[in-house]
């Protein structure tokens, strides 16, 4: 029986082979994990913008019903709204909002409903 110092050829290439494959499984799942981190935030982002929107919406006293549309300047290059407002029997405003984000080859976008009451005063609005 020959006394064996080391590895033969194929158990090194079926070592480098299982490797390998553990490798790009790893990297495929940081990858994957990248993705989904970007879409979060995102989507995050847009929720906040969305909020913003329906605030800014709540302020105003010379709003009628309708679509409004806009963007965000500097601060969100990449994102627009548009809202449709519309006004219940019982005077309750409702804003059906959307953002959107146009860019890195790919199109999202958020929606939310914003309910609140009618016109504001104009003492209201000077505070």
């Amino acid at each position: 029986m020959k006394n064996k110092n080391g590895f033969s050829m194929l158990e090194m290439i079926v070592a480098v082979a299982l490797l390998a494959i553990g490798i790009a499984a790893v990297l495929k799942v940081f990858s994957s994990g990248l993705v989904s981190v970007r879409s979060a935030e995102d989507y995050s982002r847009a929720a906040i913008l969305a909020h913003q929107v329906a605030s800014d919406l709540e302020r105003r006293s010379d709003l009628e019903d309708g679509a409004v549309s806009g963007d965000f300047g500097d601060n969100a290059p990449d994102y627009t709204w548009n809202a449709d407002i519309g006004t219940d029997e019982t005077g309750l405003r409702r804003a059906e909002i959307r953002v959107e984000k146009n860019g890195s080859g790919r199109h999202q976008s958020f929606e939310m409903v914003a309910c609140f009451t009618g016109s504001q005063t104009a003492e209201a609005d000077s505070q």
